[in-house]
């Protein structure tokens, strides 16, 4: 926005109202320059250099793995040792539509379709979920839910906290302007990872695909 003002013989009088909003918007950019650069690009490599690439190298580097599922004490139950067959397994990333599909009351609904396990490969555990019955090696079809965004909501929250910025210029269009930077967090993050998944095994083994 461009401050303007009247021409009067009091010049103070005159550019007052446009100098005091320069003030304002010069008060909130100190408050917020730091959070100019949304979380989306570090949490997508940390999600790559931590998980996917650790469970693809594994994948190439063992004979077999365990599956299993967790009871509500997290004692494993179902415990089941597979032979490795096909060294590139298909993992489908869920995208959210929105960050705050990523809330763990949220995700309890939308993963109804989906059976949450864990893979042990290597003395470590990758969560993961599957489509369809557990016990049929066949048609196993991997899933994830890169829940690392949520620190991308728990931002845009903070950003957009009255108490925090203390300004009256997101009233109205607020809602409207958050929401276009949660879809970008999102897309922005999946840019990143194709970016990131640059080797044609990794092409040809991660899918992308948005929760239902």
């Amino acid at each position: 926005n461009i401050p303007t003002y009247t021409k009067s013989d009091d010049l103070v009088a005159a550019v007052a109202p446009a100098c005091e909003l320069i003030k304002e918007e010069m008060e909130v950019t100190e408050r917020t320059y730091r959070f100019s650069l949304l979380p989306s690009t570090s949490l997508a490599i940390g999600y790559y250099k931590n998980f996917i690439e650790k469970v693809l190298v594994a994948f190439q580097n063992m004979d077999h793995y365990e599956i299993f599922e967790k009871n509500k004490d997290g004692e494993k139950i179902n415990i089941q040792t597979r032979v490795i067959k096909n060294r590139y397994p298909t993992i489908t990333i869920l995208l959210p539509n929105k960050l705050s599909d990523l809330r763990p009351t949220n995700l309890n609904t939308t993963t109804q379709w989906l059976t949450r396990v864990n893979i042990e490969a290597r003395n470590r555990a990758y969560p993961f979920y599957l489509e369809g019955d557990i016990t049929d090696e066949n048609n196993l079809n991997f899933f994830d839910i890169p829940t690392t965004l949520l620190a991308s909501l728990e931002t845009v929250e903070m950003f957009f906290d009255e108490d925090f910025l203390e300004r009256d210029t997101f009233k109205g269009s607020g809602e409207t302007i958050r929401k276009s930077i949660d879809r970008r967090e999102i897309a922005n993050f999946e840019k990143t990872l194709r970016k990131l998944l640059k080797d044609n095994i990794e092409n040809k083994t991660i899918r992308f695909d948005l929760i239902k």
